[in-house]
C-alpha cells in the first residue's frame, strides 16, 4: 500500500508481484488566470522486476476547464510515463532506506517536450511512524515551444512526508495512516515550472489520509498552497487565498 500521495518511500512491490494504480489530481494552476480548473487522470501498473527494482508505467489524461481563447485548452489523452525505482538494499537493513528513481515523460503535445525526472529518496520506519523524504531534479530535451522559441524544461523539487499508523487491524476493518506532507516545486534555473497544480511553482502542506484492506488501498491528500512565487510583492507572497490542491490514489494487488 501507499501511505503518501505526495512522496515516496523506499518500500517497493516483491519479485513477482503487480499492482494496479489509479490516480485523480485536482485543482487549480496557481498563476492560471482566474476561474481555471484542472483535473488529471493517472492509469498504469507496477511490478517487481526483483524485490529491489520495480518498473512501472502510466498514461495520463487531462482536463481542463477555462482557458477557451487562451490556445492552452487541453483535454483527453496528454502524456505516457515510464519509471524504475531502485533499492540498494532491503527495507531496515540500513540506518535509513535509500532509493534511486528515474522517470521519463513523453508529452503528446507537440508544444511539450519529452521530460526526465531523477529522485533520490530516503525514508524510516520507526515503529508506527513512517517519515520520508524525496529530492528530485527535472530536465527535458530542448523543444519548440508554443510560441516558437527554443526551450528546455528544468527545475527541481522537494517533498517530505509523516504518517503514524494509527489502526493496525487484521483485515476485517480497514488499517487506517494519518499524515501529513509540504511538497514544492522550485524554480532554479531561470525556468517557469509547468506543473497541472502548480504552474510556476510553489509550496504546498496538508494533510494525507491511507486506508488499506486486504489487497485494495486508498489515500488522499488535500494541500493548502503556502507560497505562490509572483505573487505578493518580490519574489512570492503567501497563498492562503489560493484555491486548495490534491490527490486522490487506488490501488489493488494482484
Amino acid at each position: 500500500m501507499r501511505r503518501f500521495d505526495m512522496t515516496t518511500d523506499a518500500a517497493s512491490n516483491s519479485e513477482g508481484e503487480i499492482e494496479l494504480e489509479g490516480w485523480l489530481d485536482f485543482g487549480r494552476p496557481q498563476l492560471a488566470p482566474s476561474g481555471v480548473t484542472n483535473g488529471m487522470a493517472w492509469l498504469g501498473a507496477r511490478f517487481g522486476l526483483l524485490d529491489s527494482l520495480e518498473l512501472s508505467g502510466f498514461l495520463v489524461l487531462e482536463k481542463s476547464e477555462g482557458l477557451e481563447g487562451t490556445g492552452d485548452d487541453s483535454s483527453g489523452l496528454m502524456m505516457w510515463l515510464s519509471e524504475v525505482r531502485w533499492r540498494p538494499v532491503e527495507v531496515g537493513k540500513w540506518p535509513i532506506d535509500l532509493f534511486l528513481q528515474v522517470q521519463l515523460m513523453h508529452w503528446f503535445e507537440r508544444a511539450h517536450p519529452t521530460q526526465f525526472r531523477f529522485t533520490l529518496g530516503v525514508s524510516k520506519n520507526l515503529g508506527p511512524v513512517l517519515l520520508a523524504l524525496n529530492f528530485s531534479y527535472w530536465d527535458s530535451l530542448a523543444f519548440q515551444n508554443a510560441a516558437g522559441a527554443r526551450a528546455q524544461w528544468q527545475w527541481l523539487d522537494l517533498s517530505l512526508g509523516v504518517a503514524v499508523n494509527v489502526i493496525e487491524t487484521d483485515g476485517s476493518v480497514p488499517s487506517v495512516n494519518i499524515g501529513i506532507e509540504a511538497w514544492s516545486l522550485i524554480e532554479a534555473f531561470e525556468v517557469r515550472v509547468h506543473n497541472h497544480l502548480l504552474l510556476g511553482g510553489g509550496a504546498v502542506v496538508g494533510p494525507t489520509v491511507a486506508l488499506a484492506r486486504g489487497r485494495l488501498w486508498l489515500t488522499g491528500h488535500l494541500g493548502v498552497p503556502l507560497y505562490v512565487p509572483g505573487t505578493g510583492g518580490v519574489g512570492g507572497g503567501i497563498g492562503f487565498n489560493t484555491p486548495l490542491v490534491g490527490r486522490v490514489m487506488l490501488g489493488i494487488s494482484l
